[in-house]
């Protein structure tokens, strides 16, 4: 967690927000464990599933994105991307679906995605990518 302490206006007085210096801030490679869990599960034969907690950004995408690819390297019949928990979606998070398509239609997998969080149905919809993706409300029929 970041803590950046306020001056100026925010406590009452007048002046300028203080910028935390680089020592204040978290080591890159520690952000993204925070900020997303990842499970990995296999629900029934030949199929994986990754269930994601949390935010897809451009300090998680990379996290996400070699979850993926490393599940898609096991060669299931199909993998399941769990997006319900997932609190926001970036540009670069519907880059990394779009990468995820991409390596499991050239490798032959099927790609199924559940999800009905607002804040990832809401980018995918603006972006037109939600008609490139089988997109379920609920596991069951996803795995099914």
């Amino acid at each position: 967690m970041i803590e950046t302490r306020q001056t100026g206006r925010d406590q009452g007085q007048h002046g300028s927000r203080r910028t935390p210096t680089a020592s204040q801030w978290p080591p890159v490679d520690n952000v993204a464990s925070t900020v997303i869990n990842v499970q990995v599960s296999s629900p029934v034969a030949g199929v994986r599933m990754l269930s994601l907690v949390g935010d897809i950004d451009m300090f998680t995408a990379p996290v996400v994105d070699s979850m993926i690819t490393g599940q898609l390297a096991r060669r299931p019949e199909a993998l399941v991307l769990d997006l319900r928990e997932v609190g926001f979606m970036s540009s670069a998070g519907l880059a990394t679906l779009m990468s995820a398509r991409n390596q499991a239609g050239a490798a032959g997998i099927a790609l199924r995605v559940v999800c009905t969080a607002e804040s990832v149905l809401r980018p995918m919809t603006i972006t037109g990518l939600v008609r490139l993706f089988d997109v379920y409300s609920d596991v069951a029929a996803a795995i099914g």
